[in-house]
């Protein structure tokens, strides 16, 4: 879905990107709105997924139908961080556009910053009940990064990692595949490789990012809980976390 909108702002800003200054107006106005609701919608997914992982976490059944209710509860909430998300996408796609290469890297790199900061926000919403600004989601979840940034960059590395290998994996058989039907089908079989390598893209990204969601779910779960999920290793994330206490503590001097 929020593919198709993408696509849709695209075709309406192109259209509207050299039509006088209130078209550029326009166009700015709708790259922001574009971008607010494409963010709203990821975060309403990706915070109804987080309630089900939580739910699940303690050893309840969850239905897809509760996961949504719970996520239309939390609308405001969803929409105020949602606001702030897409402000935020908007200025770095902005200053991507108009950037050299070496400002690109920045932005790319303030982009992954921001993206790990937030990685809380979607279990933070589906914990609570209350409603909170997406000002104050970022602080909480920052805060709690703070304090898990060790065992938060594994699960980012693992998470990114596992979606890099399956990514190009995607890539090489989708390439295989094409040239395979463009030798027997012609023309027509290369079209068929691609369509089915794009939507075998988009299946992968899917699951890569509910993975992640989960990672992050779980790792905020033994966070505030302080016991692991029950269908995850205890030993593993206490491990993670005691490693993590341990390279605090200041050593002894040595006499």
């Amino acid at each position: 879905i929020i593919l198709f909108i993408n696509l849709a702002a695209a075709g309406v800003i192109d259209a509207l990107e050299d039509v006088g200054f209130l078209g550029n107006i326009l166009y700015f106005a709708l790259l922001l709105a574009f971008s607010i609701l494409a963010a709203t919608l990821n975060s309403y997914i990706l915070v109804a997924l987080s309630y089900g992982a939580l739910r699940v976490f303690d050893g309840e059944n969850i239905t897809v139908k509760e996961c949504y209710r719970a996520a239309n509860q939390r609308l405001g909430t969803i929409f105020s961080f949602g606001i702030v998300a897409g402000t935020v996408g908007f200025i770095l796609n902005m200053l991507e556009e108009r950037a050299s290469w070496l400002g690109k890297v920045a932005v790319w790199l303030v982009g992954a910053a921001w993206s790990v900061a937030t990685m809380f926000v979607p279990a933070i919403i589906a914990s609570r009940s209350d409603r909170l600004s997406g000002l104050q989601l970022v602080r909480k979840s920052a805060e709690m990064l703070k304090n898990l940034w060790g065992e938060s960059l594994v699960v980012a590395i693992s998470v990114g990692l596992a979606g890099f290998i399956m990514i190009l994996g995607a890539f090489a058989g989708g390439a295989l595949f094409s040239v395979i039907m463009t030798e027997v089908l012609g023309g027509a079989g290369l079209g068929l490789g691609i369509a089915l390598t794009f939507i075998t893209l988009i299946i992968l990204s899917i699951i890569i990012s509910t993975l992640g969601t989960i990672a992050n779910t779980a790792l905020y779960y033994y966070a505030t809980h302080g016991r692991a999920p029950s269908i995850f290793s205890q030993n593993l994330l206490q491990s993670m976390v005691e490693q993590r206490k341990k390279r605090k503590k200041p050593q002894e001097p040595v006499t």
